[in-house]
């Protein structure tokens, strides 16, 4: 059964260099409730897109992107790339986290992909995080006390009012 790793956002309350150490979690590939999260948040992508790029293609702070590399293997990952650029046909940034499925691959490290990879998104404003379909959907799977945190910030609606 192929499977990926899906890497927890509890990080993306604290500076980039903490996520590193972000939680990993692991779902079957054709998890139906992660599936649809994924789906969810690729709906909402154009959204996101259009009010974090700058004119440059550039990221805004806060805005960060999960995105699903090594598809063709056993093992895939699903890995938050902060910051993020759009360039060309795709899209570039780098690893926030230590990934544990890409070989010479590591946090700090610049990573091309494209808009077809993306899995999910997040931003943070007001001390609310919005997007993270994905991480809503693994908060039955992590310890109580990062559960209750992330409940504390993850806005109710994942989408921000005015966009």
């Amino acid at each position: 059964m192929k499977h990926f790793l899906a890497v927890f956002a509890f990080a993306l309350l604290t500076p980039i260099a903490g996520l590193a150490g972000d939680d990993v979690v692991q779902f079957g590939q054709q998890d139906p409730e992660m599936q649809a999260a994924i789906a969810e948040a690729r709906v909402s992508l154009p959204q996101f897109l259009a009010n974090t790029k700058g004119p440059d293609g550039q990221s805004v702070q806060g805005a960060g992107l999960k995105v699903e590399f090594n598809a063709e293997t056993d093992q895939s990952e699903v890995i938050w790339i902060v910051p993020f650029a759009e360039r060309g046909e795709g899209f570039v940034g780098i690893l926030a986290n230590e990934p544990t499925a890409m070989p010479g691959q590591h946090a700090g490290d610049m990573v091309e992909f494209t808009e077809a990879q993306i899995a999910d998104w997040t931003y943070s404003a007001d001390g609310k995080l919005y997007g993270n379909y994905t991480t809503r959907v693994m908060l039955p799977h992590v310890d109580e006390a990062t559960r209750t945190q992330l409940n504390q910030v993850l806005a109710e609606n994942p989408v921000p009012d005015g966009w």
